[in-house]
């Protein structure tokens, strides 16, 4: 493998694991916005159970509460809201609900962490107090253990290829000098290989990988592409590479 197919398959290889990681976020978010706009709406008509109930969601990490109100502000609200005075006469406050607006936590993920959670709301508000689409939230967090199941094999395979091509680089490259070095001891030359191999590394693997990370380092901190860099991922694989390409030196035969 010459030098020029080295560095392009690097290139290529680092730019799809770019595009890929792209699209498996961007296709993470689109289910955690869908998530997190799926409502649990409590209905309570006892202040006592309104506060407790308010208190349990506020202190549970699978629930965002979105607004807590009062049947009386309530009334106040549609007073001021629509100039419609004296609704209390009309309407009786004992006859209009305390209201509790949340949605499930997108950051926290697990459909039965979410249905524990369901089960303990709807023992202490009663069961026919909460109202959820039971069946929406369930496909939805089924898509999203889906996509980071797809997510998590991309990246696995991603890393594998980046092994193998930083090994086989390296192999192909000490293959090729070996007689050139063998010749050079024969003559009494000193041992450099391990230093000209890692220049011909950096120059064959470590670099083609490194400036796409930049590029799209430099696109996420100006804000010209919706995409969150995760130094961890990236790193990860940039360990990966290294091994890959020490692990072909290490087990390279003596000349």
């Amino acid at each position: 493998m010459k030098r020029t197919s080295s560095v392009l398959l690097v290139l290529l290889v680092t730019l799809l694991l770019g595009l890929g990681s792209y699209m498996s976020q961007s296709l993470l978010s689109f289910w955690l916005e869908r998530l997190e706009s799926l409502p649990v709406t409590v209905f309570l008509y006892n202040e006592y159970e309104f506060d407790e109930t308010q208190a349990f969601i506020e202190n549970d990490r699978m629930l965002s509460l979105s607004k807590a109100e009062l049947n009386v502000d309530m009334l106040n609200q549609m007073s001021d809201k629509y100039g419609i005075y004296g609704v209390d006469d009309v309407v009786s406050i004992d006859d209009l609900p305390h209201v509790i607006q949340a949605y499930p936590a997108g950051n926290y993920f697990g459909l039965s962490r979410f249905n524990v959670s369901m089960s303990r709301l709807k023992r202490l508000a009663g069961n026919e107090h909460v109202f959820y689409p039971e069946d929406s939230i369930q496909s939805t967090y089924i898509q999203l253990r889906r996509q980071r199941l797809v997510g998590l094999f991309f990246h696995i395979l991603a890393g594998s290829v980046l092994f193998l091509l930083a090994f086989y680089s390296g192999k192909v490259y000490l293959s090729s000098t070996s007689m050139f070095w063998k010749l050079f001891f024969d003559m009494g030359g000193v041992d450099k290989r391990y230093n000209f191999y890692l220049k011909e590394s950096l120059l064959r693997v470590y670099l083609p990988f490194i400036l796409p990370i930049v590029t799209l380092y430099v696109l996420d901190y100006s804000e010209s592409l919706e995409y969150q860099f995760d130094v961890k991922i990236w790193l990860l694989m940039f360990v990966i590479t290294v091994l890959g390409n020490q692990t072909s030196w290490l087990t390279h035969k003596e000349v």
